[in-house]
């Protein structure tokens, strides 16, 4: 890990111009690209939207009640295998939870920034909506969606940052005792 924090410390104390670090950072991503490019996949947005859509009323929601909102034409979508290497690659659940500060909701967005930005992936959105747990007890949340290349099909899975796992599906999903309702996604 030294090593890695060293050789960037040099690498960024020979760049003069900023456009040589925007250069260096696109070589960067090209690569890391590369090397996901055997598990990724692109699928249209209406085909994503649909597949949410499948699984909400699959799992007894009602699609009228969920807004899903898609900001892509295309979504791309790496296999589980690769998901679950990114979450242990980012794990969110190191940063320290602040109550109203640095809670749920920046957790999701942190991931979802993250991703898109450092792996150019966009197959990752956020959901918000109610956690109830078996208890009786519920309250308001916002976690993640994962779009996953299942045999060049798109799935949707749940991802909760602050716990670190992924779950299939993403409407009145089960995750550690609770269960998760989204009326917002954004893909």
């Amino acid at each position: 890990m030294r090593i890695l924090s060293w050789l960037s410390k040099k690498v960024l104390s020979l760049i003069k111009d900023p456009h040589e670090l925007y250069d260096i950072l696109l070589f960067l991503r090209e690569l890391e690209n590369m090397a996901l490019e055997d598990s990724m996949a692109s699928f249209d947005w209406q085909i994503v939207r649909d597949r949410v859509a499948d699984d909400i009323e699959r799992n007894g929601g009602d699609i009228s009640k969920v807004r899903i909102i898609m900001y892509d034409g295309r979504y791309r979508a790496p296999r589980l295998t690769t998901w679950k290497e990114i979450t242990r690659l980012m794990p969110l659940t190191l940063y320290p939870y602040i109550k109203e500060y640095f809670d749920c909701d920046d957790y999701s967005m942190a991931f979802k920034c993250n991703v898109s930005q450092l792996l150019l992936i966009n197959g990752v959105g956020v959901a918000s909506g109610i956690v109830r747990h078996r208890d009786g007890s519920s309250y308001g949340h916002a976690w993640n969606v994962l779009l996953v290349n299942e045999n060049n099909s798109p799935s949707i899975y749940t991802y909760d940052p602050q716990v670190g796992e992924i779950v299939k599906g993403v409407y009145n999903v089960s995750y550690r005792g609770a269960t998760y309702t989204p009326d917002l996604i954004i893909l």
